[in-house]
C-alpha cells in the first residue's frame, strides 16, 4: 500500500504516527497525503454521465398505425448502461471485526455477520485463553474494527482490506503485541496478505519481526462442529505454559 495513502488513513482515524525527520521534503514542506476524489463523487459523476447519455437515446414516436418499434442498438446501449451502474453501486461492500485485548502481549480479532457473538461462542473463547495460561480466562471488553468507517464514505473490497490492514497493524506497531489470535479463515482473508496466507504452515504466520498470527477456526465452526476444538487445541498447545495444560480446559 502507497506510504501516502497509509498516513492518509492512520490520520482520519486519529492515530497518531512517528514519522522520521529524514521522511519529510523540505523543499515542499510537510508531507500531506494525496489528493484523492472521494469514492461517493467518482460514483455519482459516473451516474450522471451514464443517464445523460441515456437521456440522449432519441425516442421513438408511436402512432396508431405503426407499431413499436426499438432498434437492436438501442436496447444493447441500455442493457449496457443499466449493468454498469449496478456494478458501481454495488462495489461498496460493509465488514466487520471483533477484536479483543485480553493482556498485552495478546490480541483476538473475529470477522461479525450481523450480529456479536453470542454467550455459547465468548464462553468458548474465555475456554481457549485458559488453555492458554490466561488465568480466569476474563474477556475484555469487545472493540470493532469496520469498513466503511464512516456512514457516509463507500469503497470496494480492495478499499476495504487495505483499510483494515492499516488499523490493525498500526495497532500492532504501537503495542507489546507478540500474537494475533484470528478466529476463522474469513478473519485470514480479510486481515493477512496473499504472501501470508501462503505462508500459513500449522496454523502460524510472522506478521511481522515481533508477532506470529495463529489461526483457529471460527467460534461458531467449532460450536457446529466440536471436533475442530481438538483441532484448535493442537494449534495453540505450543503457546501454553509448560506443565500447566489442563486437559479438562481442552476447549470444552
Amino acid at each position: 500500500m502507497v506510504d501516502a495513502l497509509r498516513h492518509h488513513y492512520l490520520k482520519t482515524l486519529g492515530i497518531v504516527e512517528y514519522i522520521p525527520r529524514g521522511f519529510v521534503d523540505d523543499s515542499e514542506g510537510t508531507l500531506a497525503p494525496p489528493q484523492k476524489q472521494p469514492l461517493t463523487e467518482v460514483r455519482a459523476t459516473a451516474i450522471s454521465q451514464l443517464l445523460a447519455e441515456h437521456a440522449g437515446i432519441p425516442e421513438v414516436i408511436v402512432t396508431e398505425k405503426a407499431p413499436l418499434e426499438v432498434s437492436t442498438e438501442t436496447l444493447s446501449d441500455q442493457s449496457a448502461a443499466s449493468a454498469e451502474t449496478t456494478s458501481i453501486i454495488s462495489e461498496s461492500i460493509e465488514v466487520k471485526i471483533a477484536l479483543w485485548q485480553p493482556h498485552d502481549k495478546l490480541l483476538i480479532c473475529g470477522a461479525l455477520d450481523n450480529e456479536l457473538p453470542s454467550p455459547e461462542q465468548t464462553q468458548l473463547l474465555s475456554n481457549i485463553l485458559i488453555s492458554m495460561g490466561h488465568k480466569g480466562g476474563v474477556l475484555p471488553q469487545l472493540e470493532l474494527a469496520q469498513w466503511p468507517p464512516f456512514a457516509n464514505m463507500q469503497g470496494g473490497e480492495i478499499d476495504a482490506r487495505d483499510f483494515l490492514s492499516t488499523l490493525i497493524n498500526a495497532r500492532l506497531e504501537s503495542s507489546q503485541t507478540h500474537m494475533i489470535l484470528m478466529l476463522g479463515s474469513v478473519t485470514t482473508d480479510w486481515v493477512l496478505t496473499d504472501q501470508q496466507k501462503f505462508d500459513l504452515k500449522h496454523g502460524q504466520v510472522k506478521v511481522n519481526e515481533k508477532v506470529t498470527a495463529v489461526v483457529i477456526p471460527s467460534l461458531e465452526e467449532m460450536i457446529t462442529d466440536p471436533k475442530l476444538k481438538r483441532q484448535a487445541w493442537d494449534v495453540i498447545k505450543p503457546f501454553a505454559p509448560n506443565g500447566e495444560v489442563h486437559r479438562q480446559q481442552e476447549t470444552q
